[in-house]
């Protein structure tokens, strides 16, 4: 249970990492790997307390699994909480743009974010392949 405990904490750890790191690529996988954050960071402080209560001389591994889960649940919430108000935000400008546009209008706003979109992935894809 002891190594058990560090384990979960590492693995939460990266997860949260991971997750606050991606949120500029798949916001989805952002948003999943931090929620594995949070929880794997959980169950890794309950099973650090239970080490470091239960088996007292393999101390070590549940300081250290108690230590990465609290950094990687307070990380990972904080990771999470500032990508939802980014979406959130996101979600708030298109719709102040477009709420006094007809239905013309939105369409043809609609086709130019796609049409920059697109672009910009091509443009990368031409980059990272020219490398």
């Amino acid at each position: 249970m002891a190594i058990a405990a560090l384990v979960v904490g590492i693995g939460s750890l990266l997860a949260a990492i991971l997750g606050g790191g991606l949120s500029t690529g798949s916001i989805t996988l952002s948003l999943v790997l931090l929620i594995i954050g949070i929880i794997g960071g959980i169950v890794g402080i309950v099973l650090s307390a239970k080490t470091m209560k239960n088996i007292p001389e393999k101390k070590g591994f549940g300081v250290g699994g108690l230590i990465t889960s609290i950094i990687a649940v307070v990380y990972a919430t904080i990771s999470l909480v500032a990508c939802v108000a980014c979406i959130a935000c996101g979600a708030a400008a298109v719709n102040s743009v477009t709420k006094d546009m007809t239905p013309e209008e939105q369409k043809a706003f609609e086709q130019e974010i796609e049409k920059s979109v697109n672009e910009g992935i091509n443009e990368a894809l031409n980059n990272a392949t020219a490398q």
